[in-house]
């Protein structure tokens, strides 16, 4: 078979292919472009651990109850960035970003920067890095 039959049999399948290839392409570039820091779980460990920094839960209320980072809070991507300014009194303070899976997190985090947020990071892998680590998670339902 040759590559331009393998193609026409496969279409469906070669279209998805490439539309991921494209999405992931852009994410990070996006994500690079944007000064957007990504943080391993001990960087992000050492970062929680500056003055004031604020750590934001992206995720559902749900998945957050079910364990989150300590002292984070819960709150949608867009109304984080909508009222950056209610939650973050200073552009400079260091602000956390968290979702299940880092990507997304990206436009949270680029959003912020937009804003005028100087020191905006996510954690590289999300939740999923943080609990393949075994690091501590707090089941409460408010901090």
């Amino acid at each position: 078979m040759t590559l331009n039959q393998f193609l026409q049999n496969n279409s469906p399948l070669c279209s998805i292919a490439v539309a991921l290839l494209v999405a992931i392409i852009i994410v990070e570039f996006l994500s690079h472009s944007g000064g957007v820091l990504k943080l391993s779980t001990h960087e992000a460990v050492r970062f929680m651990n500056k003055k004031r920094s604020h750590i934001f839960d992206l995720r559902d209320p749900t998945a957050f109850a079910a364990g989150h980072i300590k002292n984070s809070k819960q709150i949608k991507s867009g109304d984080l960035v909508k009222n950056a300014s209610a939650w973050i009194k200073k552009t400079e303070l260091p602000v956390l970003l968290v979702a299940e899976h880092e990507h997304a997190a990206v436009s949270a985090a680029l959003g912020l920067k937009k804003s005028g947020y100087t020191d905006v990071a996510i954690l590289a892998g999300g939740m999923a890095a943080w609990r393949k680590e075994n690091l501590p998670l707090n089941h409460s339902k408010s901090e």
